[in-house]
């Protein structure tokens, strides 16, 4: 365990560790849970009831949705593909900002880095995660650039014009599907490793953060996975009906 701050050999590769260092304690992951469903009362209260205020129209909603994925997968995530890509070549890679963590929860505290940890499941599994989520967020970086196409085309900046309920449910399905699944693949590695029930109670393997515990992390991971099949079941029914989320 060193300092992050402390340089390495390995020049840029450390550069992005010790920033990981510092961006994965302060994410919000209790947070997390609540914003799929969030999303959706937002979406259900711009159709019945569409003003010019904020968050008035689905397309603000679906804005959302867009800077949300795109930011977050599509350029936060990619920081990371480095160590990720080392990490599958086996050597240190990602677990030098998230080692595995033991059956009393995270190794260490957060804001640490930490060496000697190869070829751990829960390492290839976190690399993995890195490349999906990365993947995911590309594709929305690529619909924005679209949407701000068709935008312009109505008159608009960056909003769609009218878009239909269909969109909301296509983008939400992907997004949180491909977002949670690639959150929870490090818990699923651990848990095929011999993982304890008893970490799920103790300190978050991404976050370190003693009021965080792994099972929090978890149930984050599952709410987007469990509304991305929720969105996609809302898509398959809403496309001859664009008022479905009034009856939902």
């Amino acid at each position: 365990m060193t300092e992050p701050w402390t340089p390495r050999d390995n020049g840029f590769v450390w550069f992005l560790n010790f920033l990981l260092a510092f961006v994965f304690p302060i994410i919000p992951w209790e947070l997390f849970f609540f914003l799929p469903w969030i999303l959706y009362f937002l979406a259900k209260r711009a159709v019945n009831n569409p003003t010019g205020k904020l968050f008035g129209k689905l397309s603000h909603v679906i804005l959302v949705v867009n800077l949300y994925f795109g930011v977050y997968g599509g350029i936060a995530h990619p920081l990371g593909l480095i160590q990720a890509f080392s990490t599958l070549g086996g050597g240190e890679g990602i677990c030098v900002v998230h080692p595995p963590p033991g059956e009393d929860g995270a190794v260490g505290p957060p804001f640490k880095l930490y060496y000697g940890f190869k070829q751990h499941p829960w390492c290839t599994w976190l690399a993995l995660h890195v490349i999906l989520v990365s993947l995911t967020g590309w594709y929305f970086l690529y619909l924005i650039a679209k949407d701000r196409k068709s935008a312009k085309a109505h008159g608009y900046k960056i909003l769609l014009s009218d878009p239909p309920l269909t969109t909301f449910y296509a983008r939400c399905a992907l997004g949180f599907f491909g977002v949670g699944f690639g959150q929870a693949t490090p818990y699923l590695g651990a848990f095929a490793d011999g993982w304890a029930g008893s970490q799920l109670v103790s300190t978050g393997g991404y976050s370190k953060r003693m009021f965080s515990p792994g099972l929090t992390e978890c149930l984050a991971a599952w709410s987007f996975c469990s509304s991305g099949v929720f969105f996609g079941l809302m898509y398959l029914m809403s496309k001859n009906d664009t008022k479905i989320v009034s009856a939902a």
